[in-house]
């Protein structure tokens, strides 16, 4: 029996995929997808637009799965932020309150059920560094995932 760990994770870089293949198709940037908590030095990361991930998280409740994540948005030499802003905006649509999300299984591809983006998706506020900027987005998830006991 799964604990669904794996399918909830790559789903969600999913969403970070699909959206990073609508922003090169729109020709906004050429965007790379991150695992953020890969790396602890942001001086270290690609000299490239980065969207990502952090922070995922699943709970166990009564059979039930929730999942929480930060979804993250670093240009790389943007002046004026119009990349990233065009970027956030793309991403916040994507992670609103009851935006749905389906649920892939890891290796197969099959469809397994739903993600459902929960009330309360905050838009931090801009993390400055030394070498770029960095915005995250974090959501939570109500799944139609279950688990045995």
């Amino acid at each position: 029996m799964s604990s669904h760990f794996l399918h909830l994770f790559k789903s969600t870089v999913r969403v970070v995929t699909d959206t990073i293949q609508e922003v090169k198709d729109a020709g906004i940037a050429d965007a790379q997808f991150m695992n953020m908590d890969d790396m602890a030095e942001i001086a270290e990361w690609p000299n490239v637009d980065l969207i990502g991930m952090a922070q995922f998280s699943i709970t166990f409740d009564d059979h039930l799965i929730d999942m929480t994540c930060a979804f993250g948005v670093s240009p790389y030499q943007d002046r004026q932020l119009l990349r990233h802003i065009t970027i956030m905006d793309r991403l916040v649509d994507k992670l609103k309150p009851m935006a749905t999300h389906p649920v892939f299984h890891a290796d197969t591809g099959d469809k397994l059920g739903w993600m459902k983006v929960t009330n309360g998706t905050t838009v931090r506020g801009m993390e400055r560094t030394e070498s770029r900027p960095l915005q995250f987005i974090v959501a939570s998830f109500v799944t139609s995932l279950t688990y045995q006991l």
